[in-house]
């Protein structure tokens, strides 16, 4: 039997104006190297809306990512 776990990360990489981007983003993915351990083998990544409630009607939909990753029980 599989036990699954889910890290929620932000799906936007901010940068400054002269940093370089592939840094960023390899940085961004190294979150899977930091979970892999003890057994836990990364599954896949979904991108998963999320609508904040700013007060009456008003909404903010944000993107989150939740890397999925799986070991086995």
């Amino acid at each position: 039997m599989k036990t699954y776990k889910v890290v929620p990360y932000a799906n936007t990489v901010v940068i400054e104006k002269k940093a370089n981007p592939q840094e960023a983003i390899v940085k961004y993915f190294d979150v899977i190297n930091q979970e892999c351990v003890d057994g836990w083998e990364f599954v896949t990544v979904v991108t998963v809306p999320v609508t904040k409630k700013l007060g009456g009607r008003k909404t903010k939909v944000e993107p989150y990512n939740a890397f999925l990753f799986a070991k086995e029980e």
